[in-house]
C-alpha cells in the first residue's frame, strides 16, 4: 500500500520536510528530509546519422516532453558547434512544428573534422547531441581462397567474387 503526494505545479527543486502523523487506531508523528528535484521539460535531439563526410547535411529533429508525456509547443534556440566549440549556426525563438522541430545544415567540404554538437534550449533547459564529422570511406577487402594443389585464388572487390561464384556453381 502506498500514499499518493500531489506535488504542486510551481514547486521549485530543493530539500522539504516530510511529516506523517497518524491518528485513530496508532497514532504516531514521523518527519524525514526529501529532496526534491522538478523537471519541467524531457529534451531530445535526433540526428538521421552518427557520421558524416565533408559535404554532406546533418539533418537533425529536436522535440520536448512534459512529464505528463504532452509535447512541448513552446519557442526553443537551436545552436549547432563544431569540434573546437566555436558557433556554426543558430535558430532562435523557432516554433516547433506539432511539437517537433525539424531542420538541417549543410556541412562545408573543408569543416574542421571531430565530434560537433546540437545543442536545444527551451525555457531553463537545455540538452545536447553530439554527432562525427569525418573523413571515412568503402571498407575494402581481398578474399584469398586457397585450394589444395593449386594456385590461390585473389579477389579484390564483390564484383569479381560474385562472378567467380556464379561461374563455380555452373559447372
Amino acid at each position: 500500500m502506498g500514499i499518493t503526494l500531489k506535488i504542486p505545479a510551481n514547486l521549485k527543486s530543493g530539500q522539504y520536510k516530510l511529516r506523517a502523523t497518524g491518528s485513530g487506531g496508532l497514532t504516531f508523528t514521523d518527519e524525514t528530509t526529501v529532496q526534491f528535484n522538478s523537471k519541467s521539460v524531457s529534451l531530445f535531439i535526433q540526428t538521421d546519422k552518427a557520421m558524416y563526410k565533408p559535404g554532406q547535411t546533418v539533418h537533425f529533429r529536436a522535440f520536448g516532453i512534459y512529464p505528463n508525456l504532452r509535447l512541448y509547443t513552446g519557442n526553443m534556440t537551436i545552436e549547432i558547434f563544431d569540434s573546437k566549440s566555436n558557433k556554426i549556426k543558430q535558430w532562435t525563438n523557432v516554433q516547433p512544428t506539432g511539437g517537433v522541430y525539424t531542420n538541417y545544415i549543410e556541412i562545408t567540404d573543408q569543416p574542421i573534422m571531430g565530434d560537433w554538437k546540437v545543442k536545444v534550449i527551451a525555457g531553463n533547459m537545455n540538452h545536447e547531441q553530439v554527432f562525427t564529422i569525418a573523413e571515412y570511406g568503402k571498407i575494402i577487402f581481398v578474399v584469398v581462397i586457397l585450394t589444395i594443389g593449386a594456385q590461390p585464388l585473389t579477389f579484390y572487390n564483390t564484383r569479381e567474387l560474385i562472378f567467380f561464384c556464379k561461374f563455380m556453381s555452373q559447372m
